[in-house]
C-alpha cells in the first residue's frame, strides 16, 4: 500500500516494492528510473491535454505544439527540475512564453 504525505511544498509518495515477488532480481535505480520515465510520459500527455483545453485545440495540435516547443525539450533533458512541476503551470507557462507555437497551431484546426 503506498504511503501519501501532503507537505506545504509538495507531497511525498512512498511506495514498498517487495523484491522476492519480482520474477528478476531488481536495483533501488533501476525502479527509481522506471518510476521516473513513468512520470514523465504521465506528465507530458497532461501538458498536452491542458493545452488542448486551455487553447480550444485539438489534441493533435496540442501535441504538436508541446514536442516543438523548449519546455518539451526541457523536461525531455531534465533541466531546472521542472519536470516535477504541476502539469497546468506547465502549460500556462508554455502558452505565455512560446506565443509564437501557437500562430501556426491555431490555423491548422
Amino acid at each position: 500500500m503506498p504511503i501519501v504525505d501532503d507537505y506545504y511544498s509538495g507531497m511525498e509518495v512512498t511506495v514498498g516494492i517487495h523484491s522476492r515477488l519480482c520474477r528478476k532480481p531488481i536495483s533501488i535505480d533501476k525502479v527509481q528510473q522506471v518510476l521516473e520515465d513513468f512520470y514523465k510520459e504521465n506528465l507530458e500527455e497532461d501538458i498536452i491535454d491542458e493545452i488542448s483545453k486551455l487553447k480550444g485545440i485539438e489534441l493533435r495540435n496540442a501535441c504538436d505544439i508541446y514536442y516543438s516547443s523548449q519546455l518539451a525539450e526541457q523536461i525531455s533533458s531534465d533541466s531546472f527540475g521542472i519536470e516535477n512541476m504541476d502539469a497546468k503551470y506547465l502549460a500556462e507557462d508554455l502558452i505565455e512564453n512560446e506565443p509564437e507555437l501557437f500562430i501556426s497551431g491555431e490555423k491548422n484546426e
